[in-house]
C-alpha cells in the first residue's frame, strides 16, 4: 500500500494510494496547531464511512454524515491519523482537506490482489475420454446377454419382457400373486386404522371442548415522570436534555445529540430506577465509563459523576 503526501500552508494530507476493497485504510494529516482556522475533511458517505480517529480525541469531530472537522488545541502535535471503512464495491472514492480557502484533493483505488482461476486443457481431454469409454461400455452392454441383469436395471416392464423372450423363449412369465397378496392386506390395515382414529376422536372431542379461563394479566403502571440532564465536556461546551428516558448518541433524534467521531449512532440511554438513576450502555464497538471504569451493563450513576463516551469525557452536572 502505498501513500502520497500532499501540502499547503503547512499542513501535510497523507492519503493511500491503494488498498484492498472492503479493507479498513487510515489517513495521516497534520495541521498548524498555532492557526485560527477550522480544517476539514469531506468525503461522500455513501462510500466510505468515518470510523474515528485512531487515538480518541475531543479535537476531531464528526460535524455531519460527510465532514470530519479538525480544532487543534495551542500547543498540541496537530497530527491526527482518521479510520476510513469503504461500504461498497467501487473502484476508488475522493477524499478532500479543507484550511482556510485552500483544498487539497487526494483519490484512494480499492484494487483486489485475487488471480483468475485458469483451467488446463488435460481436464477437458481426460473428461472427453471417459465420455468415450462410457458410450462403449453402454453398446457392448446392450448387445450382451450376459448382462442382462444390470441391463435390466435401465429397462422398463415391457422392454424386460422382449428381452427375456428373446434370449429365454422356454419361460413364460408368472403372475406376481405376492403383490396382490400384499396389496389386500394393506387396504384392511388401513381400514382399521381409520375405524380407530375415529373411535379416538370421539373420544377426546369432550376433553378439547374446554375451555381454561382466566383474569386478564394487569399491566404494571409506568412511571412518567420526566427526567432532566446536564453534561459538560472537557472544552466546557454544556448539553442538556429533558424527557422519560435520554437517549444519547449521533442518531438525529437523540435527546442529547452528541458529534464526538468515537460516539455511536445509539451510545447510551439514561432512566429512572427505583429511587436514582441508571445508565444503560447500548454499543457494543466504543466503549462507555463510569468513574474512568469500563460498563457494560445498567449502572447506578448520579450528579457529580464522570462519564466516558466513546473517550470523550463528560461531567454529570446535573441530574433530576
Amino acid at each position: 500500500m502505498f501513500a502520497w503526501p500532499i501540502s499547503v500552508r503547512g499542513d501535510n494530507f497523507i492519503v493511500p494510494a491503494q488498498t484492498a476493497p472492503g479493507s479498513m485504510f487510515v489517513v495521516n494529516v497534520q495541521v498548524d496547531s498555532n492557526g485560527s482556522n477550522t480544517t476539514k475533511v469531506t468525503f461522500s458517505p455513501s462510500e466510505v464511512q468515518f470510523a474515528g480517529a485512531v487515538m480518541p480525541t475531543p479535537e476531531v469531530q464528526l460535524t455531519a454524515d460527510a465532514v470530519v472537522e479538525i480544532r487543534p488545541a495551542k500547543g498540541s502535535l496537530g497530527k491526527f491519523d482518521l479510520k476510513f471503512l469503504p461500504l461498497s464495491r467501487i473502484s476508488s472514492t475522493t477524499l478532500t482537506l479543507t484550511d482556510g480557502t485552500k483544498n487539497l484533493i487526494s483519490t484512494i483505488a480499492f484494487v483486489s490482489g485475487e488471480t483468475k482461476k485458469e483451467y488446463h486443457m488435460h481436464f477437458l481431454v481426460g473428461a472427453l475420454v471417459l465420455l468415450i469409454i462410457g458410450g462403449f461400455a453402454w453398446r457392448f452392454q446392450k448387445k450382451s446377454p450376459v448382462l442382462m441383469s444390470t441391463r435390466s436395471l435401465f429397462m422398463n416392464f415391457e422392454e424386460l419382457q422382449k428381452a427375456r423372450q428373446e434370449f429365454s423363449p422356454n419361460i413364460k412369465p408368472q403372475e406376481n400373486h405376492s403383490l396382490k397378496d400384499s396389496s389386500e392386506i394393506q387396504d384392511k390395515s388401513v381400514g382399521s386404522s381409520d375405524q380407530n382414529a375415529d373411535q379416538r376422536n370421539t373420544q377426546l372431542e369432550p376433553a378439547s371442548s374446554q375451555s381454561i379461563s382466566g383474569p386478564p394479566p394487569v399491566e404494571s403502571p409506568t412511571d412518567k415522570q420526566e427526567i432532566f440532564v446536564k453534561l459538560t465536556d472537557s472544552m466546557g461546551r454544556s448539553h442538556t436534555g429533558t424527557g422519560a428516558e435520554i437517549t444519547i448518541g449521533r442518531r438525529k433524534g437523540s435527546i442529547i445529540l452528541l458529534t464526538g467521531a468515537e460516539i455511536s449512532r445509539n451510545h447510551a440511554l439514561i432512566k429512572r430506577e427505583n429511587d436514582g438513576f441508571t445508565l444503560v450502555p447500548l454499543s457494543s464497538s466504543n466503549i462507555t465509563e463510569v468513574n474512568g471504569h469500563k460498563i457494560t451493563n445498567s449502572t447506578t450513576i448520579k450528579a457529580g459523576d464522570t462519564l466516558s463516551l466513546g473517550g470523550t469525557v463528560f461531567k454529570m452536572e446535573n441530574l433530576k
